[in-house]
């Protein structure tokens, strides 16, 4: 993750919801109380990337690899009594693929669940639509508070990407061309996602409760995108929404 990235997520929510909460406060009403709901739903791929990066990353993993099949060989430092990393040494490995695939397989797992819920945190720029209910009075409040919790989304849905992309990097080493394809194919299934969640009413936990009725109504919309141009519109639309957002977090990332 950028080292500003953290905070950006971190101040646009604490923002975003400081906004709910005084509007709550003042009028009396809980409405647009669903968005704490919504920006809990959007942390949870934030969440779920940071695990699977760090236990990517994790120099005690391997340990745990090793050790299933092998001995280990360490060394102690006397001064500060404690392991150091540069200080581990493995024998070669009776089984080093075996644990590799083990590994893999679980970095894999994780980046499924990851990608089941990425859609939630872009999903929040559409719940704009709810300004419609707004008061004269809240109106602009309200356009900047749900702007707020969108551009939260935004930026955990960009800062994904890239954790995805630089995860993949190190653990597979793929060819440069592959990251760009890897980039679009997202951004397509979250365009989708995010369509499914907002006029069919689907959530992430849908493919484990509604398989059947999820795949079908994905097929019923897949198929109708060469007569439907309102919904091809729509999906052409939050691709391209998602495109410039990860274009301008690019370069803020440099």
């Amino acid at each position: 993750m950028h080292k500003y990235s953290s905070k950006l997520i971190l101040v646009l929510s604490i923002l975003s919801l400081f906004m709910l909460m005084v509007r709550i406060k003042v009028t009396t009403s809980f409405y647009g109380l669903f968005m704490v709901w919504n920006l809990f739903l959007a942390i949870i791929p934030l969440l779920i990337i940071r695990i699977t990066t760090t236990f990517q990353k994790s120099t005690f993993i391997q340990m745990v690899f090793w050790l299933q099949t092998n001995s280990i060989f360490y060394r102690i430092n006397d001064d500060k009594s404690r392991f150091r990393e540069s200080e581990l040494y493995f024998p070669t490995p009776k089984s080093s693929t075996t644990s590799t695939y083990t590994k893999r397989a679980i970095v894999v797992g994780f980046l499924m669940v990851w990608l089941l819920f990425l859609p939630n945190a872009p999903y929040m720029v559409t719940d704009m639509i709810h300004i419609s209910n707004s008061q004269d009075m809240w109106l602009h409040y309200d356009i900047v508070n749900y702007g707020l919790f969108g551009w939260c989304g935004l930026v955990i849905f960009c800062n994904g990407l890239f954790e995805v992309n630089a995860l993949i990097k190190r653990e597979w080493d793929c060819h440069p061309l592959l990251f760009p394809v890897i980039t679009i194919t997202l951004i397509v299934l979250c365009s989708l996602g995010i369509y499914l969640g907002r006029e069919l009413r689907f959530n992430s936990w849908d493919l484990l409760t509604s398989p059947y009725e999820l795949f079908i109504d994905i097929i019923d919309t897949i198929s109708s995108l060469t007569h439907n141009i309102a919904l091809l519109s729509q999906l052409v639309a939050y691709m391209v929404l998602l495109s410039i957002s990860l274009i301008m977090y690019s370069n803020y990332a440099k």
